[in-house]
């Protein structure tokens, strides 16, 4: 199970233990890359199929595929979606994959008919310490400064020195059209959901709340948030109600609809 222990220690320990070894498929690795954006672009929630599309392509090695081969799993996979995906490539160490990193990003073989195409950035990373950084310049491009931008919920997490569980709510700060940080206030999940938590439940009513990804945030069947120690666990709906309406009223309030 992916509980946050997990995740911390044995997730890391499996990364620290991997060798690079065999082939460099950049093509395959698209393709798989591309099959998430397939999946969810006509069955995901509303806020899965609003959100920008990005993908970040790492490597440290020349491609083993051809160069054509590559290009066109790129312009395929895209033109499915309407060229709303825009790729960042990622290169390390020397160059003699780099033209191909920047073409990718470019997408100069897209399928135009398809959609406007989303040109990206290559990044060379000369240094696995300079990673970080690096990478962090996707988050410039995904501002957005023309339109007021929405907050942020973070998911409930546990807070430090004993305060409980926590949800953030986040915002980004720009000075002249740059991005330069972001700002988030805390709120107890026990103040948020206390209306629910308390609500007085009937014989045929209660309550209970989910995210926009259908996570559970309260449930009469789960521990009230002011009695949660360690870090939240979160589960599907269809975990605790077994009717056959609960996924239909999963689906509606994850769109948004009632």
């Amino acid at each position: 199970m992916a509980t946050p222990t997990n995740k911390r220690y044995l997730l890391k320990g499996f990364l620290l233990y991997l060798k690079a070894d065999g082939a460099t498929n950049y093509g395959p690795a698209l393709k798989k890359a591309f099959e998430y954006f397939t999946n969810t672009a006509d069955h995901g929630t509303a806020m899965e199929q609003e959100r920008e599309k990005l993908i970040l392509f790492l490597t440290d090695g020349a491609p083993t595929d051809p160069k054509a081969t590559i290009m066109q799993t790129l312009r395929e996979e895209n033109a499915k979606l309407r060229n709303k995906v825009t790729i960042f490539t990622f290169g390390f160490g020397g160059g003699s994959s780099w033209q191909t990193l920047k073409d990718m990003a470019a997408q100069t073989t897209a399928d135009k008919r398809a959609g406007e195409v989303k040109s990206g950035h290559f990044i060379r990373v000369s240094e696995p310490s300079y990673l970080r950084s690096k990478m962090g310049l996707y988050y410039t491009y995904m501002s957005r400064t023309g339109s007021k931008p929405n907050v942020v919920f973070s998911v409930p997490y546990k807070g430090f020195f004993g305060v409980g569980v926590l949800v953030s709510g986040c915002l980004p700060v720009y000075h002249k059209a740059q991005l330069k940080g972001v700002v988030c206030i805390d709120r107890s999940a026990s103040d948020l959901l206390s209306d629910v938590t308390y609500f007085n439940k009937g014989e045929l009513n209660y309550a209970f709340v989910l995210d926009g990804e259908a996570r559970v945030l309260t449930h009469p069947l789960l521990p009230r948030p002011q009695t949660i120690r360690d870090e939240p666990l979160f589960i599907r709906l269809t975990s605790l109600e077994r009717s056959p309406q609960a996924l239909g009223i999963m689906n509606s309030m994850t769109r948004y609809v009632m």
